[in-house]
């Protein structure tokens, strides 16, 4: 397996996405910098346990939510950055890499659960060899918990060509809330804008409409009269002027 395996997956739209999986090099560094962040808001949340249990008149009980901390913080950590960030916690944008799900959509508070609670697998010893050879030997570069969430770790990258696609925004769509559009909807969208000449006049139609749908849903207030192919580059265009703010 190379770091530079890539995998297509066919969107419900006929739309095929291409994806860049992340290498054992990169998940390795990002698990790094998430543990060190990790261990100093563990270290935060000991100073407040140990304030609690002196209160506790059972030491069993001052162990139990201790670690019921622990494995509370553990866990919600990267699974509040994964399900609210995009797939990404602070390591993962730093060595820009993130989580889908094996349909290429944002990953899910399930799957997220899921990959993350078989992170603790991964603490005991010798596993962590396992896992990463795991990585290496799977189809797509899941580790246990990828394969039992249905995830896997892809490069975050963007495509030129399909970065110069927005047009100009109209006035009318500048105060649109675009903050709904996640990363995989803007790809689906421009891909579209990019092969949409190269479709027959039903075929465009019908992606415009669908891929509009999908946006009408997460922008609230988008005007019921505009047209599907003109919501989808508008939205595109918001979305990318947010960006480079």
């Amino acid at each position: 397996m190379t770091f530079e395996d890539r995998i297509s997956i066919n969107t419900p739209e006929g739309l095929e996405i291409e994806l860049k999986l992340a290498g054992l090099g990169s998940r390795i560094a990002a698990a790094v910098v998430d543990s060190l962040i990790l261990a100093v808001l563990l270290v935060l949340a000991a100073f407040g346990v140990f304030g609690l249990a002196d209160r506790m008149s059972s030491p069993l009980l001052a162990l139990g939510v201790g670690w019921l901390v622990v494995l509370l913080l553990t866990i919600g950590y990267f699974v509040a950055f994964e399900v609210f960030n995009d797939g990404r916690t602070p390591g993962k944008s730093l060595f820009a890499i993130r989580v889908v799900g094996v349909d290429g959509e944002p990953v899910g508070f399930g799957g997220s659960i899921v990959r993350n609670l078989l992170r603790l697998v991964d603490l005991f010893p010798a596993l962590p060899i396992l896992g990463a050879l795991s990585i290496l030997a799977s189809e797509r570069n899941q580790r246990l918990g990828d394969l039992a969430g249905r995830t896997i770790v892809v490069r975050d990258e963007r495509t030129k060509a399909i970065d110069s696609v927005p047009a100009a925004l109209d006035p009318r769509a500048a105060t649109w809330d675009v903050s709904g559009i996640d990363d995989m909807d803007l790809d689906l969208a421009r891909r579209y804008l990019v092969r949409r000449h190269d479709l027959t006049a039903a075929k465009r139609e019908e992606h415009a409409s669908w891929i509009a749908a999908r946006f009408r849903s997460k922008i609230p207030g988008v005007p019921p009269d505009v047209g599907d192919e003109w919501l989808v580059e508008q939205a595109v265009a918001a979305k990318t002027m947010r960006r480079e703010r």
